[in-house]
């Protein structure tokens, strides 16, 4: 079952490719060593990554300068401290999105 992102300062009345000028995805995903977050943006800018476990700890925390187009960020499993899911979310000026990965070292 998937989850419906709702903005409500945005209209329907604005350009649709504007409104999904964000993207993030995270491959592979489970992983073992690293992995690499691909952050998709129109608008070059800074991106503040924090990674949480399950219980809400923040557990690793970076700063990228983003270019527009796709940007690909590595990420070293050994830095999260051990086995499990954790939720990766990344902020910029305009956006913040929020996705699951699975550490299997």
């Amino acid at each position: 079952m998937g989850a419906f992102y709702f903005d409500p300062e945005r209209s329907i009345d604005e350009d649709p490719a504007q409104i999904m000028d964000f993207g993030l995805t995270i491959a592979p995903n489970p992983f073992n060593q690293r992995t690499y977050l691909k952050i998709k943006t129109v608008i070059p800018g800074i991106a503040y990554i924090k990674v949480y476990d399950l219980s809400g700890r923040k557990v690793y925390e970076d700063i990228e300068r983003l270019s527009s187009g796709m940007n690909r960020i590595k990420l070293d499993g050994k830095r999260l401290g051990g086995a499990g899911v954790y939720f990766v979310q990344v902020m910029t000026s305009g956006w913040t999105r929020t996705v699951k990965m699975v550490y299997l070292p």
